[in-house]
């Protein structure tokens, strides 16, 4: 069957250097997830959980809290890290 839908939580060259390996393996991401409210069909505001809650986040926000906010916020949001959501730095 159809796997679920990949979303990037992160922006920046860092993480789109460090997305290469999903890409070269040809995994498509849906989306971006970012906490500025981006005009572009890629971009998602990351309060639109509705439209990213099915898929499976892929965190590359490097720094501690940004991640620990991350977390709180998805897991209020019924998501479970390393079943739903994941971290990758």
């Amino acid at each position: 069957g159809k796997g679920r839908r990949v979303f990037v939580w992160g922006r920046g060259n860092v993480m789109r250097r460090r997305l290469k390996f999903l890409l070269d393996k040809g995994v498509e991401i849906a989306g971006y997830i970012d906490i500025v409210d981006k005009i572009g069909t890629e971009h998602i505001h990351f309060e639109n959980v509705s439209t990213y809650k099915q898929g499976i986040v892929l965190g590359f926000v490097a720094d501690r809290k940004g991640k620990s906010e991350i977390s709180a916020f998805l897991e209020k949001n019924a998501l479970i890290e390393g079943v739903d959501f994941f971290h990758f730095v």
